[in-house]
């Protein structure tokens, strides 16, 4: 039921339910925007020399870093994730508006195909194991061919451009 149409109070502009059902939510708005999230992660990847990992602002009690002891001077890995949420995969796209790299992909098997294609155009020959090593290789990693194929022969026997 949604408290803010009987007039009801509520703990938060995104909440559709009373304060006693939203106690769990944050008060106070956010006052992180994509300006200053875009701004923290190019000033945590000029630290650094590379952009913030997923799980470096993740708070950890377990294993508190760096994020805890700066805390609040970087946003959480939740918090660019609510910002970017408009995107099916907002921790890249985070990264992506903010111009620096990004190190995770989640590899569709239309954009494998494609890296292998790339790959077979630029050399004339399948992708092998040791390929993937090197730096000009632009498609998905060793582990993440083995994890979906078995191995990276495999991967180019279901998916290269030219059957093995």
């Amino acid at each position: 039921m949604d408290y803010r149409a009987r007039g009801g109070p509520v703990a938060s502009p995104l909440a559709a339910r009373c304060i006693a059902c939203t106690a769990h939510m944050p008060t106070i708005q956010s006052p992180w925007t994509r300006e200053a999230v875009r701004d923290a992660i190019c000033a945590w990847t000029d630290e650094h020399g590379r952009p913030p990992r997923y799980h470096e602002w993740t708070p950890s009690r377990a294993q508190p870093g760096r994020w805890e002891a700066e805390s609040p001077r970087w946003p959480s890995a939740a918090v660019v994730c609510d910002v970017y949420r408009a995107d099916p995969n907002p921790w890249n796209a985070a990264l992506a508006d903010a111009g620096v790299a990004i190190r995770f992909r989640r590899w569709s098997d239309d954009a494998i195909r494609s890296a292998l294609a790339a790959y077979w155009t630029r050399t004339g020959r399948p992708l092998t194991a040791d390929d993937v090593r090197v730096a000009d290789w632009r498609g998905p990693t060793a582990s993440t061919l083995r994890r979906r194929y078995g191995s990276v022969e495999r991967a180019w026997q279901a998916l290269g451009p030219v059957p093995v």
